[in-house]
């Protein structure tokens, strides 16, 4: 099985890798050596249940008590909405209490996402480690064995066409990024070679990886924390359609 998959909206920017490739290591390795970007497919998160964690997600921000689950808003005067989203940040020991009364089982989805992820995370890390020759496949797992880890919720909120970015740009300051997305506009990682905003795609059964600035430092630079945002419909540079992003609103 080939490591890279030829995906239409796939490009070597932010390729498409499948972890339980054998050549999965030199290209994961590759692409966060290039763009800090990857999309990422493993038999460990099956499209069905990626499904089922959107659904479980959006029921939990866009419930009618969703105060009561530790959603939170920020939102400010127009024209401008620095940031404006809804969300939600939970350890593991928090996600069963996540049961609205719309979808009850959302608890348990995003926990069984969650434990997928972690081993998705896991493999990942390992994978990094042999990419780059260490001599120990082991040694990241090692710095992670805290499981320090955080599951966010995350709904932007619909914007006016004078909205420039809707999150800012900025690089992750953790080690690893995993992100499942429902396939809306706007996510842009900047490439620096053109001094573009690049639009990153969206395959169904595949989540978003990009590195961190403590990863970056543990490599060296090797692996770059790449700046990325979320665009507007009047964000600059972006090579993301107008009206996609129009749409996203």
């Amino acid at each position: 099985m080939s490591a890279t998959l030829d995906v239409r909206g796939c490009d070597m920017f932010v390729p498409l890798v499948d972890l339980d490739s054998t050549e999965s290591a030199s290209a994961i390795v590759g692409a966060l050596q290039t763009s800090g970007f990857l999309l990422l497919k493993s038999p460990l998160l099956p499209p069905t249940l990626l499904q089922r964690a959107l659904a479980a997600s959006k029921e939990v921000l866009l419930s009618p008590d969703a105060a009561k689950y530790g959603v939170q808003e920020h939102t400010a005067t127009p024209p401008q909405l620095p940031d404006p989203k809804r969300y939600a940040l939970r350890n593991y020991k928090e996600l069963p209490t996540l049961t609205p009364a719309a979808a009850p089982t959302s608890g348990e989805v995003l926990t069984e996402l969650y434990d997928a992820m972690e081993e998705v995370k896991l493999q990942l890390l390992t994978a990094m480690a042999v990419g780059l020759n260490l001599n120990d496949p082991s040694c990241f797992i090692k710095l992670h064995q805290e499981k320090n880890n955080t599951l966010r919720l995350l709904h932007y909120l619909p914007v006016s066409e004078t909205q420039g970015n809707r999150c800012k740009e900025h690089s992750d300051y953790g080690s690893v990024t995993l992100l499942l997305t429902d396939g809306s506009p706007g996510l842009e990682a900047f490439n620096d070679k053109a001094n573009r905003w690049v639009p990153v795609p969206h395959v169904e059964g595949a989540v978003v990886v990009n590195i961190g600035s403590l990863m970056s430092a543990w490599t060296k630079g090797s692996l770059r924390a790449t700046l990325h945002r979320v665009a507007g419909p009047a964000s600059q540079a972006s090579d993301t359609e107008p009206e996609e992003l129009r749409q996203a609103c």
